[in-house]
């Protein structure tokens, strides 16, 4: 389907598709791509927000308003590094909220750095453990503020539902479902025009060398924002990147996106041919990844049990943990079974997964057992194309891949023989009981050590890199 996917988008050019200033397409197809395999049934909605009641949204006000004085991103001065860090952050066992793709670095570094950081699910996740930490509450009321006084956008908007309507029609002969475009073509536009001349003015005020994004996609009009200003983007990996991930995988060497960053850097050697990206190979730099080099070190004396442990996601945890229960059954007293649930789950789990309430497995649905513990402690790690699959690496585990919608994206694991592939539940319970272990991988391969300080001299690299590259105005032509 994702072959058919990149088809379409190049016999109608879409990637070249540029209105009101800013490359429509490249915002938007990631969410398409995910639109069209929700309505193939290949794929279910990632995570749910919560409702909002009356209670919650009177807090935000309240809390938004107290940030506008207490962590205002404009009340500043310079700074190194600007890091747009990841929304959902993890609670650790110290009770403070991590970033756990940003702080293990941030709290090492010698650079001067700001933190900007947004809402998860309505709220921010506090207390957090980043220091230098500002909110992006008031840039986006002042965004909000610009686009309706200046009705920014607006004339484009007819354009775009035309645009975004024959896309739709395209879609619909294809692959034969009705999925809505127009809505996030028109909301592309609109989010551009509000935030585009927010962000600059923040960067103008921070005057940064360098920005660190986690993750950049659904960040393209902050991206064009700082190659407008001059600033060097990269991005630190946060997940599994492969040829069906669309916010990484551009496989015609002929587009490109415009809103990529500079930098992208991973977590290992592996991943600098995960997919055919819109950057230089040279521009793709292994620095490891921080949180796990210092989870492993944590646990490196715990000894596995030999357990199951179910690693679930919102796309296909109806259907894995389905299998979970029918494991857990097969194998009744001989083997613990785990069910582990993404953070975008718990909110929903006993209606999506009823079956799962009384099933002789336990449910794992917060964070007061650690999840790299979990890791730490099961023999068998089973999953679809979590990364947690491939974190486990790094405790010695073994992974199981269910065959099911996005396993193929565990491609390079399985060639490699450092993984097995269940098809079916029987399959799984056989494997277990037959205690075979995989071929043993090098996890330095998936995950570079050293990763502090590979980061800390990637990103001064950069730093020294760009310096020749900006303009005379202290610009980058974009």
């Amino acid at each position: 389907m994702t072959q058919q996917f990149f088809q379409l988008e190049q016999d109608l050019d879409l990637m070249s598709y540029k209105l009101g200033g800013g490359w429509l397409w490249e915002r938007i197809r990631f969410q398409a791509h995910r639109r069209i395999l929700m309505a193939l049934g290949v794929i279910r909605k990632p995570h749910r927000s919560p409702q909002m009641s009356g209670s919650k949204r009177f807090d935000v006000v309240v809390n938004g308003v107290r940030n506008l004085v207490c962590r205002n991103p404009f009340l500043g001065s310079s700074a190194d590094v600007v890091c747009f860090g990841h929304a959902r952050r993890k609670l650790r066992p110290d009770r403070v909220w991590w970033d756990i793709y940003c702080d293990p670095f941030l709290e090492k570094t010698s650079l001067r750095y700001q933190y900007f950081g947004g809402r998860y699910q309505g709220k921010h996740l506090e207390p957090a453990k980043t220091a230098n930490l500002r909110y992006l509450d008031s840039l986006i009321l002042l965004g909000l503020g610009l686009r309706v006084v200046a009705r920014r956008g607006e004339k484009y908007l007819s354009e775009a539902d035309d645009w975004g309507q024959l896309i739709e029609v395209e879609v619909a002969a294809r692959f034969g479902v009705n999925v809505r475009l127009r809505d996030a073509a028109r909301n592309a536009i609109l989010r551009r025009a509000a935030l585009l001349p927010a962000y600059r003015l923040l960067l103008r005020r921070w005057k940064p060398r360098v920005a660190l994004v986690v993750p950049s996609y659904g960040r393209e009009t902050l991206v064009e924002a700082c190659k407008a200003e001059g600033v060097p983007v990269a991005e630190l990996q946060h997940g599994i990147i492969g040829s069906n991930h669309l916010a990484y995988s551009f496989p015609d060497p002929a587009t490109t996106k415009h809103t990529f960053p500079d930098y992208l850097l991973v977590f290992g050697p592996f991943w600098r041919t995960a997919c055919r990206y819109p950057i230089a190979d040279e521009r793709v730099i292994p620095v490891g990844f921080p949180y796990l080099e210092e989870e492993v070190d944590r646990y490196k004396d715990v000894a596995a049990k030999d357990d199951l442990l179910f690693i679930s996601q919102g796309t296909i945890g109806h259907d894995l943990s389905r299998i979970a229960v029918e494991v857990a059954r097969m194998l009744g007293k001989r083997k613990r079974v785990i069910y582990k649930l993404h953070p975008g789950e718990v909110i929903r789990w006993r209606s999506d997964y009823p079956w799962l309430v009384d099933a002789p497995l336990d449910v794992i649905e917060d964070e007061s057992t650690p999840l790299y513990k979990l890791l730490a402690e099961s023999q068998y790690h089973v999953g679809v194309n979590s990364t947690v699959l491939y974190e486990g690496l790094a405790f010695g585990r073994t992974p199981v891949v269910v065959d099911l919608p996005g396993a193929n994206d565990m491609h390079g694991l399985l060639e490699a023989k450092s993984a097995f592939l269940a098809r079916t539940a029987e399959d799984l319970s056989a494997l277990v009981c037959s205690g075979q272990p995989p071929v043993p991988v090098h996890a330095e391969h998936f995950f570079t050590s050293g990763s502090v300080q590979k980061i800390h001299q990637s990103i001064r690299s950069i730093i020294d890199v760009s310096r020749p590259d900006v303009t005379a105005n202290g610009r980058h032509g974009y």
